[in-house]
């Protein structure tokens, strides 16, 4: 197949899923190394079309706009990155603070990064709740909340 050379991450999953759509793109492994969840080519530019458009409908954030992502490592988190370069938004990956932590570290990234909103997940806005809005700047952030994807998509 005759692919035109992909300019942005955005083209290289659309040619990607053009040539193996159906082929697994991500498998994720639980403790004991065993497939707990897995996301095809054509699944994953799916799903991060519709994080995408959850995140433009959430947001009015001006150009070149940055956000923190605040995800576990899994496929929520590939899809959020992939969904933040098709809403035209440059992720900043962060792991999400420990129970009982200082958002200090968050912080130093948000005024680093000059980041415009934050996305996360519903749980880890739940857990975080208490320490974002007891921070002057997390909490002046837009927050957006993508549902976590659908586990029913995995075809072990």
């Amino acid at each position: 197949m005759d692919l035109k050379k992909p300019q942005n991450l955005v083209q290289a999953l659309e040619n990607t899923v053009r040539e193996y759509g159906s082929k697994v793109a991500y498998h994720w492994l639980d403790e004991s190394v065993q497939i707990s969840n897995q996301i095809t080519y054509s699944e994953l530019l799916a799903e991060s079309r519709k994080y995408a458009q959850r995140i433009n409908e959430a947001t009015t954030v001006g150009n070149e706009p940055f956000a923190l992502l605040l995800f576990h490592s899994g496929i929520e988190f590939i899809i959020a990155f992939c969904a933040c370069h098709i809403a035209g938004i440059c992720p900043i990956p962060a792991y999400p603070p420990r129970k009982n932590r200082s958002y200090e570290r968050l912080e130093g990234i948000i005024k680093d990064s000059r980041a415009d909103l934050i996305i996360t997940s519903r749980q880890i806005a739940k857990h975080s709740k208490s320490g974002i809005e007891n921070s002057d700047l997390l909490s002046k952030l837009p927050l957006v909340i993508i549902e976590e994807y659908c586990l029913s998509l995995i075809h072990i």
